[in-house]
């Protein structure tokens, strides 16, 4: 060698050894890689872009906010034949959807059946939809897909909020600790429509003061004003007695209606008058003073005398209900004045 020439050999043995080295390190980084890939397929998934062949998946209205957080958020095994869920999806309905969603609200004490059969796409779409909450259509139509819609619709009186498909404004769709999945029990579901002071006075009807609403109205539809179960009076006989209502004479008032004299909910006035006793009378029988018997009787300020803890009105001579006497005389009397006698000592 002379002195003037440089040894390269060494140098081009190195570069060789180097060149080897990156491509071994090449080839180990792409094998792991792949390896990763087929051990968990999320992964490869991650570095697709879906919607080039789901082209429809996030297009309506409403999208899935897990659309957001990317396919492989509930999709981990896609297009997987061995998967263990179907759809590639990572775990089963509903438990994959309480990964996002608080199971406490879906499995209170009352449950309604699709959300206990974990049938949550039965509802809902799981991408996107033209319908709030992503539901498959909008309520009352959903929800006829399982309620039969002749027990909401065709008869007379519908309840307002069923006419209107509002369904979710009084019944929890998914669960709830009242019947019927109601959103809360009765009363205080129904003040949040109807006025609460209506229903609240010195003198309160029984079923009201007891939260039964629907032991006289129907929530849904019926066939009776005020959807009441059935009309006056045979409602009223359910729990009071129809005996004292039935005798040989009976008030026209009766036929009328019981709400004609008595406020159904809550009153000031004793008997859930709408106003005094006599009021009441005088409200069909304004001439009743001219040429009555009565003209000049105290009806109002004394008590009577043949009924203990009563003042003297209208109904101390006549049942304002029935009778089996003349005029609807509370006492067997064959004329006005065999009447004075429960009252007066009479002399003949």
């Amino acid at each position: 060698m002379f002195s003037g020439e440089k040894d390269i050999t060494g140098s081009r043995n190195v570069i060789h050894v180097t060149r080897y080295t990156l491509y071994a390190s090449c080839v180990l980084f792409l094998m792991i890689l792949v390896m990763a890939m087929f051990s968990f397929p999320g992964l490869a998934h991650a570095q697709l872009d879906c919607k080039k062949c789901h082209k429809y998946m996030a297009t309506k209205k409403f999208v899935h906010a897990a659309l957001q957080m990317g396919c492989e958020s509930c999709h981990t095994e896609p297009h997987q034949k061995q998967s263990k869920f179907p759809k590639g999806l990572s775990s089963a309905v509903p438990d994959l959807c309480y990964g996002c969603h608080d199971k406490t609200k879906f499995s209170m004490k009352n449950v309604h059946p699709p959300v206990a059969g974990g049938m949550c796409s039965s509802c809902h779409e799981p991408h996107t939809s033209d319908n709030p909450k992503l539901l498959l259509a909008e309520p009352p139509d959903l929800c006829f897909t399982c309620h039969d819609k002749n027990v909401f619709s065709g008869k007379k009186v519908v309840h307002a909020p069923v006419m209107g498909g509002m369904c979710a404004s009084c019944h929890s769709p998914h669960s709830s600790e009242s019947e019927k999945l109601l959103l809360s029990a009765q009363p205080g579901l129904c003040f949040n429509c109807h006025d609460k002071s209506k229903f609240e006075s010195k003198i309160v009807h029984a079923p009201v003061s007891g939260g039964m609403c629907t032991s006289c109205h129907l929530p849904h539809q019926g066939d009776n004003d005020k959807l009441l179960m059935s009309s006056q009076p045979d409602l009223c006989y359910n729990c009071h007695d129809k005996t004292p209502f039935a005798r040989k004479n009976v008030h026209a008032a009766i036929m009328m209606g019981c709400t004609s004299c008595h406020n159904p909910h809550a009153n000031k006035q004793k008997f859930l008058f709408e106003k005094g006793i006599n009021n009441v009378c005088l409200t069909c029988h304004a001439d009743i003073r001219s040429g009555h018997v009565l003209a000049g009787h105290p009806l109002r300020g004394r008590k009577d005398p043949a009924r203990a803890g009563r003042e003297f009105s209208c109904a101390s001579c006549h049942d304002p209900h029935s009778s089996d006497s003349m005029r609807l005389f509370r006492y067997p009397a064959g004329t006005t004045y065999n009447l004075c006698k429960y009252c007066h000592t009479v002399n003949y």
